[in-house]
């Protein structure tokens, strides 16, 4: 998810691993999608992060992510997400969006590798 909530020029820099070699076979789908522009535009109107917005999306979906956060502040940005509310429209958006990527996604980005 991180790679969708940064710049994506930048962010597929600083993943490394298996993460990183996901990202970078994703990327090329994910910028055409506009997924990314989706998520830029609710976190403006709603003045949060592309991340607490991502995260909304997914409780918003009916799911309870597990993020990660390596410092105090991530973790208090993604505590922040739980205040955040999508509306139906902007639920629909992220998921008109997400179906555009023409690489499926799998469950556990392990199992691809």
């Amino acid at each position: 998810m991180r790679f969708l909530c940064a710049s994506l020029s930048t962010s597929v820099i600083l993943l490394s691993g298996p993460r990183g070699l996901l990202a970078r076979q994703l990327l090329p789908g994910v910028e055409a999608s506009g997924l990314s522009d989706v998520l830029g535009e609710i976190a403006e109107r709603k003045g949060a992060s592309r991340s607490q917005v991502a995260l909304a999306w997914c409780m918003g979906k009916g799911t309870v992510p597990i993020p990660g956060g390596r410092t105090l502040a991530q973790c208090k940005e993604n505590v922040g997400a739980m205040k955040i509310r999508l509306s139906n429209g902007e639920l629909d958006a992220l998921d008109e969006a997400a179906m555009r990527i023409k690489k499926p996604m799998v469950q556990n980005s392990m199992a691809s590798m």
